[in-house]
């Protein structure tokens, strides 16, 4: 790296870092932007004026890319708090980190620090950019911890869809090197305590092979999840078998809660029975929670809304906030 690269980076983490220094109240154009997104039964925009926010922190480098992050939580906190890191869905195609920004608010308001993240993706990165963005921002959490409020122990993910798959991955692929990357704080575990998904893709070879689980699209499938693989779609591919969760499943993973609407023709219901089928062989405090109303868009104006987020608060609060931690929204 030349001396010209090394200062410009230096200056970027430095403006970062004085950013994280002062958080902001949430725009009131953005409150009700998220109250309307989320149409859950009693929050309205007011609801959000206990956040804050740190807007662009970079989270990773890679050359002269930064990735960013905006960092919601509770405004008055006295502790460090359990942080949530949040992944957008969307094809695995390159996401910005404010398409789930109502629901990192709303994490926050409820008591979690919620980091929401953009990622690299298809038609620009193949597999594992992608993976090796999110152990990059939790690293980045956990390296910063005690600047941004955040209990370094207490880490977890939150994904729907594509950002299920990755919330899945980062649960189960601790210790995975391949998997890791090298976006920054190598010193750092990337390993996280829960994860909760909606609507994930766990396994791309029972998904997509002939006569598997995807009955509608199955073609348009293939292309849009091989553009980020990298190659076409076989059900012999060994590329295709690693970037599936499910072959990463060992003793030692946290716990997940999979979430998921029986009537979701986007990424069928199968991909989460099938996940927590395989890793309640190892960890009993994983649950499934299959929803009858709803479909794919379980967290943004669907008629799973309330339900989804019942179930995912109650089992962040009883990972994150064990026998003797205080949810601050109690």
């Amino acid at each position: 790296m030349t001396r010209c690269a090394a200062v410009c980076i230096a200056i970027v983490l430095s403006a970062s870092m004085l950013r994280a220094q002062s958080p902001s109240p949430i725009d009131p154009d953005q409150t009700k932007r998220f109250a309307e997104v989320l149409k859950l039964d009693g929050v309205d925009s007011d609801g959000f004026n206990a956040v804050v926010v740190y807007q662009d922190l970079t989270y990773a480098q890679y050359g002269d890319k930064s990735l960013l992050l905006d960092l919601y939580q509770p405004k008055e906190s006295n502790e460090p708090l359990p942080c949530v890191v949040v992944i957008v869905g969307g094809g695995f195609r390159t996401r910005s980190k404010t398409v789930f920004a109502p629901m990192a608010a709303y994490l926050a308001v409820n008591g979690f620090v919620a980091a929401c993240i953009g990622y690299r993706g298809s038609p620009d990165e193949t597999f594992p950019s992608a993976v090796h963005d999110t152990k990059a921002a939790v690293r980045y959490l956990r390296a910063n911890a005690a600047r941004l409020g955040i209990a370094p122990d207490r880490i977890a993910a939150f994904g729907q869809s594509a950002g299920g798959h990755l919330a899945g991955m980062l649960a189960v692929s601790g210790g995975v090197e391949t998997l890791e990357g090298n976006g920054g704080h190598a010193d750092q575990s990337s390993r996280i305590q829960c994860a909760v998904t909606f609507a994930g893709v766990f396994d791309f070879i029972s998904r997509l092979q002939e006569g598997g689980q995807q009955k509608n699209g199955l073609e348009s499938k293939r292309q849009s999840n091989g553009a980020w693989i990298g190659e076409p779609f076989s059900a012999d591919s060994e590329t295709w078998k690693f970037a599936s969760p499910i072959n990463h499943v060992t003793e030692d993973d946290p716990p997940i809660l999979m979430i998921h609407c029986r009537g979701d023709s986007t990424v069928p219901v199968e991909q989460s029975i099938q996940m927590h089928k395989a890793i309640t062989q190892f960890n009993s405090a994983s649950g499934l929670v299959i929803l009858e109303q709803g479909a794919h868009g379980i967290l943004q104006n669907d008629a799973a809304n309330d339900q989804a987020w019942q179930h995912a608060l109650a089992f962040l609060r009883k990972v994150l906030y064990p026998e003797g931690h205080e949810s601050t929204s109690d």
